[in-house]
Protein backbone atom coordinates (compact mmCIF):
# COMPACT_ATOMS: atom_id res chain seq x y z
CA UNK A 1 0.00 0.00 0.00
CA UNK A 2 2.84 2.35 0.88
CA UNK A 3 4.44 1.68 -2.50
CA UNK A 4 1.17 2.46 -4.34
CA UNK A 5 0.74 5.73 -2.39
CA UNK A 6 4.30 6.77 -3.18
CA UNK A 7 3.77 6.05 -6.86
CA UNK A 8 0.56 8.08 -6.92
CA UNK A 9 2.29 10.97 -5.15
CA UNK A 10 5.08 10.98 -7.74
CA UNK A 11 2.54 11.04 -10.56
CA UNK A 12 0.69 13.96 -8.95
CA UNK A 13 3.90 15.93 -8.41
CA UNK A 14 4.95 15.36 -12.00
CA UNK A 15 1.59 16.62 -13.22
CA UNK A 16 1.51 19.75 -11.04
CA UNK A 17 3.21 22.10 -13.58
CA UNK A 18 0.41 21.24 -16.01
CA UNK A 19 -2.34 22.29 -13.63
CA UNK A 20 -3.81 25.67 -14.59
CA UNK A 21 -1.90 27.78 -17.15
CA UNK A 22 1.47 28.25 -15.49
CA UNK A 23 4.44 27.13 -17.60
CA UNK A 24 8.16 26.97 -16.97
CA UNK A 25 8.45 30.72 -17.40
CA UNK A 26 5.96 31.34 -14.60
CA UNK A 27 3.48 32.94 -17.01
CA UNK A 28 0.03 32.62 -15.45
CA UNK A 29 -2.20 32.93 -18.50
CA UNK A 30 -1.00 32.09 -21.99
CA UNK A 31 -4.18 33.57 -23.46
CA UNK A 32 -3.31 37.11 -22.35
CA UNK A 33 -1.01 39.58 -24.07
CA UNK A 34 0.07 42.53 -21.92
CA UNK A 35 1.96 45.39 -23.57
CA UNK A 36 3.62 47.89 -21.23
CA UNK A 37 4.13 51.47 -22.44
CA UNK A 38 7.00 52.92 -20.40
CA UNK A 39 7.92 56.59 -20.19
CA UNK A 40 9.09 59.22 -17.71
CA UNK A 41 7.46 62.17 -16.03
CA UNK A 42 6.17 64.85 -18.40
CA UNK A 43 5.43 62.62 -21.40
CA UNK A 44 1.65 62.56 -21.10
CA UNK A 45 1.02 63.87 -24.62
CA UNK A 46 3.47 61.47 -26.23
CA UNK A 47 2.05 58.46 -24.42
CA UNK A 48 -1.49 59.33 -25.48
CA UNK A 49 -0.50 59.10 -29.17
CA UNK A 50 0.86 55.58 -28.74
CA UNK A 51 -2.13 54.55 -26.67
CA UNK A 52 -4.57 55.58 -29.38
CA UNK A 53 -2.70 53.71 -32.10
CA UNK A 54 -2.44 50.59 -29.98
CA UNK A 55 -6.07 50.78 -28.89
CA UNK A 56 -7.09 50.96 -32.53
CA UNK A 57 -5.11 47.80 -33.29
CA UNK A 58 -6.66 46.04 -30.31
CA UNK A 59 -10.14 47.10 -31.37
CA UNK A 60 -9.63 45.53 -34.78
CA UNK A 61 -8.17 42.30 -33.42
CA UNK A 62 -10.52 39.32 -33.52
CA UNK A 63 -8.16 36.52 -32.48
CA UNK A 64 -8.16 34.21 -29.47
CA UNK A 65 -5.98 36.27 -27.13
CA UNK A 66 -7.01 38.95 -24.66
CA UNK A 67 -4.76 41.94 -25.38
CA UNK A 68 -4.25 44.94 -23.10
CA UNK A 69 -2.01 48.02 -23.02
CA UNK A 70 -0.89 49.62 -19.77
CA UNK A 71 1.16 52.73 -19.03
CA UNK A 72 4.01 53.03 -16.54
CA UNK A 73 6.29 55.89 -15.53
CA UNK A 74 4.31 59.13 -15.83
CA UNK A 75 5.30 59.87 -12.22
CA UNK A 76 8.93 58.71 -12.61
CA UNK A 77 11.78 61.12 -13.29
CA UNK A 78 15.15 59.90 -12.01
CA UNK A 79 17.33 57.01 -13.15
CA UNK A 80 16.88 54.96 -9.98
CA UNK A 81 13.10 55.15 -10.08
CA UNK A 82 13.07 54.30 -13.77
CA UNK A 83 15.23 51.24 -13.25
CA UNK A 84 13.10 50.01 -10.35
CA UNK A 85 10.12 50.14 -12.68
CA UNK A 86 12.03 48.35 -15.45
CA UNK A 87 13.16 45.58 -13.10
CA UNK A 88 9.60 45.14 -11.85
CA UNK A 89 8.32 44.73 -15.41
CA UNK A 90 11.18 42.38 -16.28
CA UNK A 91 10.34 40.21 -13.27
CA UNK A 92 6.63 40.08 -14.10
CA UNK A 93 6.19 36.89 -16.17
CA UNK A 94 2.85 38.09 -17.53
CA UNK A 95 4.23 41.20 -19.27
CA UNK A 96 4.55 40.24 -22.93
CA UNK A 97 6.46 43.22 -24.35
CA UNK A 98 7.74 46.60 -23.19
CA UNK A 99 7.66 49.73 -25.36
CA UNK A 100 9.97 52.42 -24.01
CA UNK A 101 10.42 56.14 -24.63
CA UNK A 102 12.63 56.70 -21.60
CA UNK A 103 15.94 58.54 -21.39
CA UNK A 104 18.66 56.83 -23.40
CA UNK A 105 20.78 56.06 -20.33
CA UNK A 106 17.82 54.18 -18.88
CA UNK A 107 17.19 52.35 -22.15
CA UNK A 108 20.84 51.32 -22.27
CA UNK A 109 20.55 49.67 -18.85
CA UNK A 110 17.01 48.39 -19.45
CA UNK A 111 18.06 46.52 -22.60
CA UNK A 112 20.36 44.28 -20.57
CA UNK A 113 17.76 43.69 -17.84
CA UNK A 114 15.05 42.80 -20.35
CA UNK A 115 17.41 40.57 -22.30
CA UNK A 116 18.29 38.67 -19.13
CA UNK A 117 14.57 38.10 -18.52
CA UNK A 118 13.86 37.15 -22.14
CA UNK A 119 11.40 39.99 -22.63
CA UNK A 120 11.00 41.97 -25.89
CA UNK A 121 11.87 45.66 -25.54
CA UNK A 122 11.04 48.22 -28.24
CA UNK A 123 12.85 51.61 -28.13
CA UNK A 124 10.59 53.90 -30.13
CA UNK A 125 12.10 57.38 -29.82
CA UNK A 126 15.83 56.94 -30.10
CA UNK A 127 18.58 55.04 -28.31
CA UNK A 128 22.35 54.93 -28.10
CA UNK A 129 24.17 53.04 -30.84
CA UNK A 130 26.24 51.34 -28.16
CA UNK A 131 23.05 49.69 -26.89
CA UNK A 132 22.43 48.17 -30.31
CA UNK A 133 26.05 47.06 -30.57
CA UNK A 134 25.64 44.91 -27.45
CA UNK A 135 23.64 42.52 -29.63
CA UNK A 136 20.82 41.86 -27.17
CA UNK A 137 18.40 39.37 -28.70
CA UNK A 138 15.31 40.93 -27.12
CA UNK A 139 16.17 44.58 -27.85
CA UNK A 140 14.46 46.15 -30.87
CA UNK A 141 15.60 49.69 -31.80
CA UNK A 142 12.35 50.72 -33.46
CA UNK A 143 13.12 54.20 -34.77
CA UNK A 144 15.82 55.95 -36.76
CA UNK A 145 19.08 56.41 -34.89
CA UNK A 146 20.83 59.73 -34.27
CA UNK A 147 23.07 59.65 -37.33
CA UNK A 148 20.16 58.90 -39.67
CA UNK A 149 18.16 61.76 -38.13
CA UNK A 150 21.03 64.21 -38.53
CA UNK A 151 21.75 63.10 -42.08
CA UNK A 152 18.06 63.36 -42.99
CA UNK A 153 17.68 66.94 -41.80
CA UNK A 154 21.02 67.85 -43.39
CA UNK A 155 19.68 66.76 -46.77
CA UNK A 156 16.50 68.72 -46.13
CA UNK A 157 18.47 71.83 -45.17
CA UNK A 158 20.25 71.91 -48.50
CA UNK A 159 17.10 71.27 -50.53
CA UNK A 160 15.31 74.03 -48.58
CA UNK A 161 17.98 76.54 -49.55
CA UNK A 162 20.04 76.69 -46.36
CA UNK A 163 23.59 77.82 -47.03
CA UNK A 164 24.98 78.93 -43.68
CA UNK A 165 23.79 77.09 -40.57
CA UNK A 166 24.03 77.91 -36.88
CA UNK A 167 23.65 75.05 -34.40
CA UNK A 168 22.54 75.04 -30.74
CA UNK A 169 22.50 71.83 -28.71
CA UNK A 170 22.92 70.54 -25.16
CA UNK A 171 25.97 68.37 -25.83
CA UNK A 172 24.48 64.93 -25.21
CA UNK A 173 25.88 61.88 -26.97
CA UNK A 174 22.73 61.51 -29.06
CA UNK A 175 22.81 65.13 -30.22
CA UNK A 176 26.50 64.95 -31.08
CA UNK A 177 25.80 61.89 -33.25
CA UNK A 178 23.02 63.84 -34.96
CA UNK A 179 25.44 66.66 -35.69
CA UNK A 180 27.89 64.14 -37.18
CA UNK A 181 25.16 62.96 -39.55
CA UNK A 182 24.24 66.55 -40.39
CA UNK A 183 27.88 67.38 -41.11
CA UNK A 184 28.30 64.37 -43.38
CA UNK A 185 25.18 65.38 -45.28
CA UNK A 186 26.71 68.82 -45.85
CA UNK A 187 29.96 67.22 -47.04
CA UNK A 188 28.19 64.92 -49.48
CA UNK A 189 25.91 67.55 -51.01
CA UNK A 190 28.83 69.94 -51.34
CA UNK A 191 30.87 67.30 -53.16
CA UNK A 192 27.95 66.56 -55.46
CA UNK A 193 27.42 70.25 -56.14
CA UNK A 194 31.00 70.78 -57.23
CA UNK A 195 29.78 69.33 -60.50
CA UNK A 196 26.50 71.27 -60.74
CA UNK A 197 27.48 74.52 -58.96
CA UNK A 198 24.03 74.89 -57.38
CA UNK A 199 25.22 76.15 -54.01
CA UNK A 200 27.26 75.37 -50.92
CA UNK A 201 26.15 74.69 -47.35
CA UNK A 202 28.30 75.08 -44.24
CA UNK A 203 28.08 75.15 -40.45
CA UNK A 204 28.91 78.73 -39.57
CA UNK A 205 28.70 78.71 -35.77
CA UNK A 206 27.75 76.43 -32.88
CA UNK A 207 26.68 76.89 -29.26
CA UNK A 208 26.49 74.10 -26.68
CA UNK A 209 25.26 73.99 -23.10
CA UNK A 210 25.92 75.21 -20.52
CA UNK A 211 25.04 78.74 -21.59
CA UNK A 212 22.88 81.56 -20.27
CA UNK A 213 21.06 84.53 -21.72
CA UNK A 214 24.28 86.52 -22.17
CA UNK A 215 25.98 83.76 -24.17
CA UNK A 216 22.82 83.23 -26.20
CA UNK A 217 22.59 86.93 -27.09
CA UNK A 218 26.25 86.91 -28.09
CA UNK A 219 25.63 83.89 -30.31
CA UNK A 220 22.70 85.63 -32.00
CA UNK A 221 24.94 88.62 -32.71
CA UNK A 222 27.54 86.26 -34.18
CA UNK A 223 24.93 84.64 -36.38
CA UNK A 224 23.82 88.01 -37.68
CA UNK A 225 27.40 89.03 -38.45
CA UNK A 226 28.10 85.74 -40.24
CA UNK A 227 24.89 85.80 -42.25
CA UNK A 228 23.48 82.63 -40.68
CA UNK A 229 20.22 81.84 -42.49
CA UNK A 230 19.23 78.58 -40.79
CA UNK A 231 19.11 77.45 -37.15
CA UNK A 232 19.60 73.74 -36.44
CA UNK A 233 18.52 72.83 -32.90
CA UNK A 234 18.65 69.09 -32.14
CA UNK A 235 17.59 68.72 -28.51
CA UNK A 236 17.28 65.83 -26.11
CA UNK A 237 14.25 67.29 -24.34
CA UNK A 238 11.47 68.68 -26.49
CA UNK A 239 10.42 71.40 -24.05
CA UNK A 240 13.94 72.81 -23.90
CA UNK A 241 14.35 72.57 -27.66
CA UNK A 242 11.07 74.35 -28.31
CA UNK A 243 12.02 77.07 -25.83
CA UNK A 244 15.32 77.71 -27.64
CA UNK A 245 13.60 77.76 -31.01
CA UNK A 246 11.19 80.37 -29.65
CA UNK A 247 14.13 82.46 -28.47
CA UNK A 248 15.81 82.20 -31.89
CA UNK A 249 12.55 83.19 -33.60
CA UNK A 250 12.21 86.21 -31.30
CA UNK A 251 15.81 87.28 -31.93
CA UNK A 252 15.77 86.69 -35.69
CA UNK A 253 12.20 86.34 -37.02
CA UNK A 254 13.24 85.41 -40.57
CA UNK A 255 15.51 82.55 -39.52
CA UNK A 256 14.74 79.12 -41.00
CA UNK A 257 14.20 76.68 -38.10
CA UNK A 258 15.31 73.03 -38.22
CA UNK A 259 15.20 70.79 -35.19
CA UNK A 260 14.84 67.23 -33.95
CA UNK A 261 12.75 66.12 -31.00
CA UNK A 262 9.56 64.26 -30.20
CA UNK A 263 6.57 65.86 -28.53
CA UNK A 264 6.71 64.91 -24.87
CA UNK A 265 4.22 66.98 -22.94
CA UNK A 266 1.26 69.21 -23.67
CA UNK A 267 3.46 72.12 -22.59
CA UNK A 268 5.66 71.51 -25.64
CA UNK A 269 2.63 71.24 -27.91
CA UNK A 270 1.39 74.59 -26.62
CA UNK A 271 4.66 76.21 -27.74
CA UNK A 272 4.42 74.99 -31.34
CA UNK A 273 2.36 77.94 -32.52
CA UNK A 274 5.37 80.16 -31.75
CA UNK A 275 7.69 78.17 -34.05
CA UNK A 276 5.42 77.92 -37.08
CA UNK A 277 7.27 76.49 -40.07
CA UNK A 278 9.96 74.64 -38.09
CA UNK A 279 10.89 71.31 -39.70
CA UNK A 280 12.20 68.08 -38.21
CA UNK A 281 12.85 64.52 -39.42
CA UNK A 282 10.40 61.84 -38.30
CA UNK A 283 11.85 59.29 -35.88
CA UNK A 284 9.43 56.79 -37.44
CA UNK A 285 8.98 57.75 -41.11
CA UNK A 286 5.61 56.82 -42.54
CA UNK A 287 5.12 56.03 -46.21
CA UNK A 288 2.22 58.17 -47.46
CA UNK A 289 0.73 55.19 -49.28
CA UNK A 290 -2.85 54.44 -50.21
CA UNK A 291 -2.92 51.92 -47.34
CA UNK A 292 -1.80 54.58 -44.87
CA UNK A 293 -4.32 57.12 -46.16
CA UNK A 294 -7.15 54.61 -45.80
CA UNK A 295 -5.99 53.79 -42.26
CA UNK A 296 -5.68 57.50 -41.42
CA UNK A 297 -9.27 58.03 -42.52
CA UNK A 298 -10.45 55.30 -40.14
CA UNK A 299 -8.34 56.81 -37.36
CA UNK A 300 -9.87 60.25 -37.92
CA UNK A 301 -13.36 58.77 -37.83
CA UNK A 302 -12.57 57.08 -34.52
CA UNK A 303 -10.69 59.86 -32.72
CA UNK A 304 -11.68 63.04 -34.55
CA UNK A 305 -8.07 64.02 -35.30
CA UNK A 306 -5.32 63.39 -37.82
CA UNK A 307 -2.98 60.61 -36.64
CA UNK A 308 0.54 61.56 -35.67
CA UNK A 309 3.44 59.24 -36.44
CA UNK A 310 3.50 57.89 -32.89
CA UNK A 311 -0.03 56.56 -33.37
CA UNK A 312 1.09 54.72 -36.52
CA UNK A 313 4.10 53.36 -34.65
CA UNK A 314 1.95 52.18 -31.75
CA UNK A 315 -0.49 50.52 -34.14
CA UNK A 316 2.30 48.72 -35.99
CA UNK A 317 3.99 47.52 -32.79
CA UNK A 318 0.76 46.20 -31.29
CA UNK A 319 0.08 44.19 -34.43
CA UNK A 320 3.65 42.88 -34.54
CA UNK A 321 3.35 41.65 -30.96
CA UNK A 322 -0.02 40.02 -31.61
CA UNK A 323 1.10 38.38 -34.86
CA UNK A 324 4.27 36.93 -33.33
CA UNK A 325 2.88 35.81 -29.97
CA UNK A 326 2.48 32.03 -29.68
CA UNK A 327 1.39 31.64 -26.07
CA UNK A 328 4.79 32.13 -24.43
CA UNK A 329 6.08 35.64 -23.69
CA UNK A 330 9.68 34.47 -23.72
CA UNK A 331 9.45 33.25 -27.31
CA UNK A 332 8.20 36.58 -28.67
CA UNK A 333 11.64 38.07 -29.42
CA UNK A 334 12.77 34.95 -31.28
CA UNK A 335 9.55 34.93 -33.30
CA UNK A 336 9.95 38.61 -34.18
CA UNK A 337 13.47 37.99 -35.46
CA UNK A 338 12.49 34.85 -37.35
CA UNK A 339 9.66 36.65 -39.16
CA UNK A 340 11.36 40.05 -39.53
CA UNK A 341 11.87 39.77 -43.27
CA UNK A 342 8.15 39.31 -43.84
CA UNK A 343 7.02 41.92 -41.32
CA UNK A 344 4.62 44.59 -42.49
CA UNK A 345 2.93 47.65 -41.09
CA UNK A 346 1.02 50.78 -42.00
CA UNK A 347 4.29 52.77 -42.05
CA UNK A 348 5.70 50.70 -44.92
CA UNK A 349 9.30 49.55 -45.47
CA UNK A 350 10.58 51.01 -42.21
CA UNK A 351 8.94 48.11 -40.31
CA UNK A 352 11.00 45.20 -41.71
CA UNK A 353 14.05 47.46 -42.03
CA UNK A 354 14.05 48.23 -38.31
CA UNK A 355 13.31 44.66 -37.24
CA UNK A 356 16.18 43.34 -39.35
CA UNK A 357 18.54 46.10 -38.23
CA UNK A 358 18.63 49.35 -40.17
CA UNK A 359 22.03 49.85 -41.77
CA UNK A 360 24.05 53.03 -41.40
CA UNK A 361 23.36 55.88 -43.84
CA UNK A 362 24.97 55.12 -47.19
CA UNK A 363 25.47 58.84 -47.88
CA UNK A 364 24.19 58.54 -51.42
CA UNK A 365 22.65 61.97 -51.94
CA UNK A 366 21.05 60.87 -55.19
CA UNK A 367 19.23 57.93 -53.61
CA UNK A 368 18.89 58.44 -49.83
CA UNK A 369 16.74 56.41 -47.47
CA UNK A 370 13.03 57.18 -47.62
CA UNK A 371 13.03 59.76 -44.83
CA UNK A 372 9.97 61.73 -43.80
CA UNK A 373 9.83 65.34 -42.66
CA UNK A 374 7.37 66.99 -40.31
CA UNK A 375 6.57 70.70 -40.30
CA UNK A 376 4.93 72.74 -37.57
CA UNK A 377 1.70 74.07 -39.04
CA UNK A 378 -1.13 75.60 -37.03
CA UNK A 379 0.28 74.15 -33.82
CA UNK A 380 0.57 70.59 -35.19
CA UNK A 381 3.27 68.44 -36.77
CA UNK A 382 2.24 67.59 -40.33
CA UNK A 383 3.89 65.73 -43.19
CA UNK A 384 5.87 67.92 -45.59
CA UNK A 385 8.05 67.33 -48.63
CA UNK A 386 11.64 68.62 -49.01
Amino acid sequence: MKRVFTLLLCVLLAAMPLVGCTGESGQLDADKIRIALVCREGMDYNVSRYQKGMEMALGEYEGPYQVTVETHGLDTMDFEGSMEMIESLADDPDITAVVTMQDYEVINAAARVMNDSGKALFAVQGYYDETVQEGYNTFFPFSLNAEHLGYAIGLYAFEAGARRVGCIHSGTEFELDEIVGFGRAMTMVNQADNETDTGYIELGSSLSEPFGSVEFSQEMATWKALGIDTAYVPYYRSLWGADILCAVRNAQPDMRLLTCFTLGSQATVDMLEDIEGAVMPAFYPVDQSAEYKEWAKRYEEKYGETPENEAVQGYDIANLVIENYDGDNKRLADNLRKNAGNAAGIAGNIVPDLLQGLSEPDYDVENPYDYEYLMVKDGKLVHTEP
